[in-house]
């Protein structure tokens, strides 16, 4: 019971915090994920790994929770920007995708084959970013924040599964 109680809320948690994350300022949520991205990248930017980013843009969509963001290089800083239609390239995918991608636990590469992750606008720009947060460290991230994001990629793994597990018994109890 509690199982299940706890796979609906985090199956149900993108339509919980969608209209909140909608309503919130894009200034509130900026500078906290702008600080993540460049302790996360810090050594790529300072080695010049980024310099491929240097006033272009990639925008992050995250589908299920209508939230948008660009991430680009303004004299050599890492910096997270309102979303833009110009952006010229874009990552869409839903929050448990991009969550199970960043705690290492997917491929980007499945998912964009099992239609889960697009890739939109300036493909060699969008393969440049791929590859080259395939390469970082994601140790480099402070211990909590690590210990936060795998615990909430295995709650999503576990209410996959179990979706997964329940799907045949629907399909045998409608067809019965």
């Amino acid at each position: 019971m509690l199982k299940q109680l706890l796979h609906r809320a985090v199956n149900h948690a993108p339509q919980v915090l969608r209209l909140p994350l909608q309503k919130m300022p894009f200034s509130w949520y900026c500078r906290p994920l702008e600080l993540a991205l460049q302790q996360l990248l810090n050594e790529q930017v300072t080695e010049g790994e980024l310099d491929f980013l240097d006033e272009r843009t990639v925008q992050v969509h995250v589908t299920d929770l209508g939230l948008r963001f660009v991430i680009t290089v303004l004299d050599d800083q890492l910096k997270v920007l309102p979303p833009s239609a110009q952006a010229e390239v874009t990552f869409a995918g839903a929050s448990p995708d991009l969550l199970m991608v960043a705690a290492r636990r997917q491929d980007p590469d499945t998912l964009f084959f099992r239609r889960k992750l697009s890739i939109e606008g300036d493909t060699e720009l969008g393969l440049a970013a791929k590859n080259m947060l395939d390469a970082v460290d994601w140790d480099q991230l402070p211990k909590l924040l690590m210990l936060a994001l795998d615990k909430t990629a295995s709650l999503v793994e576990q209410a996959q599964q179990s979706e997964q597990a329940e799907s045949p018994q629907h399909a045998q109890s409608a067809n019965a």
